[in-house]
């Protein structure tokens, strides 16, 4: 479902970024962490538009962010409808 890449990419981010994070960082961060795993999932892949307690989340934008560019560098062009054409 999703959710070894969803522990793959917070792990990942979190490592990078927890010692230059501030206590309010460290809240925001604890926010994304306790969201319910598949919700987070579809949110940071764009499926579902999220909550908007959860999309002003400065962490969950950063994740986003890195999620949506993953998703777009590492997808297969053959895997991707074209333009006017349906998947």
């Amino acid at each position: 479902m999703g959710f070894l890449e969803l522990d793959l990419v917070l792990g990942k981010w979190v490592e990078e970024h927890i010692h230059s994070m501030d206590e309010n960082g460290i809240k925001a961060l604890d926010h994304v962490l306790d969201l319910e795993n598949p919700d987070l999932w579809k949110w940071l892949t764009a499926q579902e538009q999220p909550p908007e307690a959860v999309e002003i989340n400065p962490v969950f934008t950063a994740l986003h962010d890195k999620v949506v560019n993953n998703l777009n560098s590492h997808s297969a062009s053959e895997t991707r409808a074209m333009p006017g054409q349906h998947g």
